[in-house]
């Protein structure tokens, strides 16, 4: 009993190491989150240049 998981395992949970994706994976949610920052920062920028262009 000393041996025993704590917790039962799934079928198939062993399949990848915990905590490892494909690669594929990997580089799809890093190209979305450069995207989504991108957008970000153009948006702050837009704003920003609304806000002083309105102003004269």
């Amino acid at each position: 009993m000393a041996n025993a998981p704590a917790w039962p395992r799934p079928p198939g949970a062993l399949r990848f190491r915990l905590g490892r994706y494909p690669r594929w994976v990997e580089l799809f949610f890093t190209g979305l989150l450069v995207a989504v920052s991108l957008l970000v920062v153009w948006f702050s920028v837009y704003v920003v240049y609304r806000l002083f262009s309105d102003q004269r």
